[in-house]
């Protein structure tokens, strides 16, 4: 025992070891679980074309975008591109949601209060009229059965008297007769009393004529006196009997009554211990199978139909197999998913090195090209340098060539003047010798032959381009010469060209416009693809996580309840088995110690008992000696003469015959205290019978006396309402209203809770078909087959429903839209003025200076705002709008609605027409009266015969 209990509670140990990490992890999947609640609502607020409930009002969701989290919506009831923050929407959603919680919340409660109390006044009057109906049928079994055996009294009170009057004419009206005689004979001798007025008698004689009716007078009521007891004492027989057969039949209804309620008792006590033991084994089974199988909450109602299931729950078996299996697909679509990532960064990654490589080539590229340019510039400023510089050497050489030449022209002329002055020193030939020798000629003849040879070249190349600036501008005149006439002759043409050129390039943007879009379409698809896959595997793995934490913790401390019930039950009992075994070596211990002293003892009684055999011995032949003189007893009998006996005999016989004689003694008494009791039981039995003979008799009388009553009183107009109800009419009648109203009042919450189920069931549908999520339409609980099915709505909705136009702003609106921010307008007027801050405004001043020319216009002096608008659509104050004054369709509704009535009206006079011309009241009339003529010839009837039975009196 010491063994199994450090077993168990090593085992206990050990569980709740391991219940503490389970406890932690399933709070921590708990926490995991709550936190990806919000990812549904996110994920529906990313999908687009779904509807959300926003300060704004209802709203469309356009696309979601990435950057900055922000939700592009637009309102449903008004044009307009919002921006908002997908935090902000789930806030309010959050808001809205925990309002419609606490509402909700408020109206079960309400409902459960109300249905409660619904429920215990019905239980209440249930029970009410289950004793009152219980109460009814035992009355209409027991009138039955009264009338029945008052009819048969009757027929046999009828008989009896027929039969009593026949022997009365037969064998007995001689001797009454005899009687009435004797009995005339003494009436007539007593006198007679004549009052003063009358006229007395000539003679006291009474005549024949008197004395026979005296003596048929006596006779007649000698026989009635005889016939009526006969007739009582048949009465009282009968009713005896009746009595009797009723006590037999209320004592086995009574008795089959208590063996019901004893059956139904046991029967009860059966099935709770079935039960129990149904309970015993399913916990057994499932402690046996090991697993957690999670229980439904007990607080859930449960139908008729439906019973809780001992041991396993089938319904969390089926929700984990569902949440696993989504788990699992989930969870190959989210490797897909990450694979598909993994592609994308790689592709990501070779596109941004691509890119990186672009950028490179180009950055080298526009480098180059700056180089090539700063290059070119650099030539172009070398070469106009080189160009410059040649100018400046061209202009210096010919500079220096003049120069030259003046300077030869110097020299020449000063040689000349030499040769003059030398004319006289040499003459021309020895000059021209020295020339010649000197080589000064030639080389002025080669001078003067290059410097010509240039100015022709020079001359040469001005001629060259002065003939193709010429020939250059006759053809770009003959060119455009060409397409002035081109122009002018195929205008048309070009016109369309142009205009194909257009289209083209239209094209071609809207083209690039479509491809941007399909881009940002497919962009947006693949998001929500993504983030769908995410968030959904997501909530399967927290809801898988769950699950197993919760069954996890659910098993562990399964098995930590049982082992701890183990334990606090084997404790006691371990440390009882402790005590008495404390208790069993102690008294071990105290025995082993008496044994040493009863050996002890025995030595003693060894030599004590040597001694006892002795005496024995001679006890014994004392004995028998003893017996041999006692074996006869003398004793005397009725013959007065002494007897001897067997004393052995003698003692047989006395010890039976005085226990007899009890036994007899004892019976008697006991079959005395049973008579006593049986006696006791019987008249307390008589004397309730008794009272209930006086009750029902009581009872019987007054139920006569109202029926005599009901059959005198039988015109009255409500005797058949106090024929069936009794003195009870009015409260049936008020508990019957009452029955009514509750019945009207559930059907009218009956009728508002399917109002609001259909009105929920349509927002489903509106939802269900806005949005083109699969798993939305798959969880719906309207499917798009039902969607082809039109809702038949009522005029009045459609009344409210309708589309009024506002006489002020001129827009079209429902009732619901309609409130203080709806209509638009402006509460100033619309003239010439300068803005607020004007001075000359502020001032109020009539003169308007120059200055106030530059700003000064039309303008709303409520609001500075220029533009005018229609219909105060520009407006800066909000306000109610207001239907206009005539409405044609309500007009028509009311038209169509008053003929309708009309039509009714006039149908319902026609057929009042009808049944005027038919005398139908007449006729009901009449037949009224023709039922109470034959009542009241009935009753003469009644009368008649009822007067004809006094009279035979």
């Amino acid at each position: 025992m010491n063994a199994a209990f450090q077993r168990i509670q090593s085992e206990f140990k050990f569980v709740t070891e391991l219940l503490k990490p389970a406890k932690t992890r399933l709070e921590k999947a708990e926490i995991q679980r709550a936190k990806v609640d919000s990812l549904m609502n996110r994920l529906y607020c990313r999908t687009q074309n779904s509807i959300l409930r926003t300060r704004y009002g209802f709203v469309r969701v356009e696309y979601y975008r990435t950057e900055d989290r922000c939700v592009v919506i637009t309102p449903l009831h008004w044009e307009a591109t919002i921006f908002v923050s997908i935090d902000e929407i789930l806030a309010y959603e959050a808001i809205y949601r925990e309002e419609e919680t606490f509402a909700m919340a408020g109206e079960d409660e309400y409902s459960r209060e109300f249905l409660q109390l619904e429920h215990s006044m019905e239980t209440s009057e249930r029970k009410k009229m289950e004793v009152e109906d219980k109460i009814t049928r035992g009355i209409t079994v027991w009138r039955e059965k009264k009338e029945n055996e008052e009819e048969l009294l009757a027929k046999v009170i009828c008989h009896d008297e027929l039969e009593s009057q026949l022997e009365y004419e037969l064998h007995g009206r001689k001797k009454t007769l005899e009687s009435a005689r004797k009995e005339a004979v003494i009436l007539h001798k007593r006198g007679r009393f004549y009052p003063s007025r009358v006229r007395k008698p000539l003679s006291q004689r009474p005549s024949r004529l008197d004395a026979k009716r005296v003596t048929r007078a006596s006779e007649k009521r000698l026989a009635m006196a005889m016939i009526e007891q006969n007739l009582l004492a048949k009465e009282r027989k009968l009713r005896d009997q009746s009595m009797q057969e009723r006590n037999s039949i209320s004592v086995e209804s009574l008795t089959q009554e208590v063996f019901g309620d004893i059956l139904a008792d046991t029967i009860k006590d059966l099935s709770k211990e079935h039960i129990q033991q149904r309970k015993h084994e399913a916990s057994e089974l499932l402690r046996s199978k090991g697993s957690a199988i999670i229980a439904t909450d007990p607080y859930t109602t449960l139908s008729g139909s439906v019973t809780e299931l001992l041991g396993f729950d089938r319904l969390w078996a089926a929700r984990k197999q569902k949440y696993s299996l989504l788990y699992s697909t989930w969870r190959k679509e989210y490797a897909k998913l990450q694979l598909v990532r993994q592609e994308m960064v790689r592709r990501e990654e070779l596109r941004l090195l691509a890119e990186q490589e672009r950028l490179r080539l180009e950055t080298r590229r526009k480098e180059m090209l700056e180089e090539e340019r700063l290059c070119r510039k650099f030539y172009v400023e070398e070469i106009v340098l080189y160009m410059q510089e040649r100018k400046a050497m061209a202009n210096a050489e010919m500079e220096m060539k003049e120069y030259l030449r003046q300077v030869e022209l110097e020299a020449m002329k000063t040689k000349y003047s030499k040769m003059v002055e030398d004319r006289n020193r040499f003459n021309d030939k020895a000059a021209r010798r020295r020339e010649i020798k000197l080589g000064k000629n030639e080389q002025h003849r080669l001078h003067r032959e290059w410097r010509q040879i240039k100015v022709e070249d020079e001359l040469a190349m001005q001629i060259r381009e002065n003939e193709r600036s010429q020939a250059l501008a006759e053809a770009l005149e003959r060119q455009f010469d060409k397409y002035l006439a081109d122009q002018m002759a195929q205008g048309k043409i070009s016109a369309e060209m142009e205009a194909s050129r257009l289209a083209d390039r239209l094209r071609e943007a809207q083209q690039v416009a479509a491809e941007k879009q399909r881009n940002f379409k497919m962009k947006m698809t693949q998001e929500r693809m993504i983030a769908s896959v995410e968030t959904f595997y997501a909530v399967s793995r927290a809801e898988v996580e769950w699950m197993d934490a919760v069954e996890r913790a659910k098993f562990w401390k399964q098995r930590a309840i049982l082992l701890e019930e183990n334990v606090t039950k084997m404790e006691p009992e371990l440390k009882r088995i402790n005590e008495e075994r404390q208790h069993v070596v102690n008294d071990a211990k105290a025995k082993r110690e008496y044994a040493d002293k009863c050996k002890k003892r025995i030595e003693d009684a060894d030599s004590s008992l040597s001694k006892a055999i002795q005496e024995k011995e001679n006890a014994k032949i004392k004995y028998e000696r003893v017996h041999k003189l006692n074996a006869t007893i003398d004793s005397e009998v009725l013959h007065d003469r002494v007897q001897r006996f067997r004393t052995k005999y003698l003692r047989d016989r006395l010890h039976t015959q005085y226990f007899s004689m009890l036994t007899d003694s004892i019976i008697r008494r006991a079959l005395v205290e049973c008579s006593e009791r049986e006696i006791v039981r019987l008249e307390t039995r008589i004397k309730q019978l008794e009272q209930e003979r006086v009750v029902k008799s009581k009872e019987v009388s007054v139920l006569q006396r109202k029926r005599r009553r009901a059959l005198r009183m039988r015109l009255r107009r409500a005797e058949l309402g106090k024929l069936m109800f009794g003195h009870s009419q009015r409260q049936l009648l008020k508990e019957m209203f009452q029955r009514w109203t509750k019945i009207w009042s559930e059907r009218s919450r009956v009728r508002a809770s399917f109002k609001l189920k259909h009105e929920i069931l349509l927002q489903k549908q509106k939802l269900t078909t806005t949005t083109n999520s699969l798993v939305l339409k798959k969880q719906s609980l309207v499917r798009e087959v039902n969607v082809n099915f039109s809702t038949k709505i009522s005029i009045m909705h459609d009344h409210q429903q309708r589309n009024l136009q506002c006489r002020l702003c001129r827009q079209k609106y429902s009732e619901e839209q309609n409130n203080r921010y709806s209509c638009v307008y402006h509460p100033g007027t619309y003239e010439f003025a300068c803005v607020r801050s004007c001075e000359t405004r502020q001032s109020a001043s009539s003169a308007v200076p120059a200055s106030c020319m530059m700003h000064r216009a039309k303008r709303w002096l409520c609001c500075d705002e220029t533009e005018e608008g229609r219909y105060g659509s520009s407006g800066c104050a909000r306000r109610f709008h207001l239907p206009e004054r005539n409405n044609p369709e309500l007009e028509n509704l009311v038209e169509k609605k008053t003929s309708q009535e009309q039509t009714i009206l006039d149908q319902i006079n026609q057929q009042l027409l009808e049944l005027r011309e038919r005398n139908v009241v007449g006729k009901m009339k009449f037949a009224t009266k023709s039922v109470v003529c034959k009542m009241e010839k009935d009753l003469a009837k009644q009368r008649a015969t009822a007067a004809k039975f006094h009279t035979l009196r």
